[in-house]
């Protein structure tokens, strides 16, 4: 890697983003992120003469891709807009000098930018877990399948995510644990997700879990159109990932079928707590939920609660069920057959208080 450090004003770097010289979006980088908050502290600190960190710069042809400097080059540029709109003089702004460090000359059998972009932003705070995992496999069809869905108008209508989680890309983090969830079944988050995206999907598989994306996430859609999930605790990430994976089983199921299902999660949602004394079954989802919850086996114990309360199969009540049923002061009677489940009586649960 060839490279030199050279001073710039502000000026030219709005002119080299005029001539549309400046590329701000390579593939690997992240969102534009910073609150207005921290893009005045910039210009205060540069209005106060104070320097900034180096921009680094990579030459692509005639013209140059940053590689780090991204969220203060959009904040400057931000700043330069606002002045000309107001007729505000930015003359001091203009004129402050930048620590540019140009990068040219990478051999590409042996150097790669993204995994550089990678490596000077895994030290400290400067990039999260998704942001980290989209500089280091950009050009990945798994990582282009898990941005197209997070891009999913049904997903956006769940609310699952804050804005400033959607820019932090915590969306798409969260969609690359389901997919993969859908392509190995219940697995630890971490190793599970990085195993994926090292090896990558093939076409034919990519085609497969975006369809089995979607199917699962209609059954989602459907139920929150009756009652929105952001009112619910099911909104919680933890809770959605095994609700996510028991509803990948009701594919092509009635839809009467989820919809009953969660009626009975609604009601028993308030009662899902750590502290929940008279309810075991209850208390240990709960806590599955909170200690090491995206690990496999906190994983486990979410799904096999969740099956055993909904979708017993058997003739008789699992401990599960009659665990709960007890804290209604109910009995093996209080279940009803919904498709070929065995399940909790959605009407009785709604109409009973817990046994105080």
């Amino acid at each position: 890697m060839n490279y030199e450090n050279k001073t710039w004003t502000v000026r030219k770097l709005q002119r080299l983003s005029v001539n549309k010289m400046l590329n701000l979006c390579p593939p690997y980088q992240r969102n534009d992120i910073w609150s207005t908050g921290t893009q005045k502290q910039l210009i205060k600190t540069m209005l106060a003469g104070w320097p900034l960190p180096t921009f680094f710069l990579l030459r692509r042809g005639a013209s140059l891709e940053m590689v780090d400097g991204q969220q203060r080059t959009r904040a400057i540029l931000e700043y330069l807009r606002d002045c000309k709109t107001k007729g505000r003089s930015a003359e001091k702004i203009m004129a402050y000098r930048l620590n540019i460090t140009l990068i040219d000359g990478l051999d590409p059998t042996l150097e790669h930018i993204e995994k550089y972009y990678a490596l000077v932003n895994s030290a400290g705070v400067h990039l999260n877990r998704p942001e980290l995992s989209k500089a280091k496999y950009y050009d990945t069809r798994f990582l282009s399948l898990v941005q197209r869905v997070a891009r999913d108008s049904g997903l956006f209508e769940l609310k699952l995510f804050s804005d400033s989680g959607v820019d932090r890309m915590v969306d798409v983090d969260f969609v690359a644990e389901l997919l993969v969830g859908l392509l190995c079944g219940i697995t630890d988050k971490k190793i599970a997700v990085d195993t994926v995206f090292e090896k990558d999907v093939d076409e034919l598989t990519e085609r497969k879990l975006e369809r089995e994306f979607c199917e699962v996430l209609r059954i989602f859609q459907k139920l929150n159109a009756k009652y929105p999930l952001k009112s619910t605790r099911y909104r919680q990430r933890n809770d959605f990932y095994s609700l996510f994976m028991l509803f990948r089983g009701l594919v092509g199921k009635p839809p009467s079928v989820p919809q009953y299902f969660y009626r009975v999660l609604r009601v028993l949602g308030p009662q899902i707590s750590p502290s929940q004394d008279r309810c075991e079954t209850l208390k240990s989802y709960a806590i599955a939920c909170v200690t090491q919850s995206n690990g496999k086996a906190a994983r486990e114990v979410r799904d096999a609660i969740m099956r055993n309360l909904l979708m017993n199969r058997r003739a008789e009540p699992t401990e599960n069920q009659m665990d709960v049923l007890a804290l209604y002061g109910m009995g093996k009677t209080d279940t009803i057959r919904v498709g070929e489940f065995l399940t909790l009586n959605a009407d009785k649960l709604e109409t009973t208080e817990p046994v105080s």
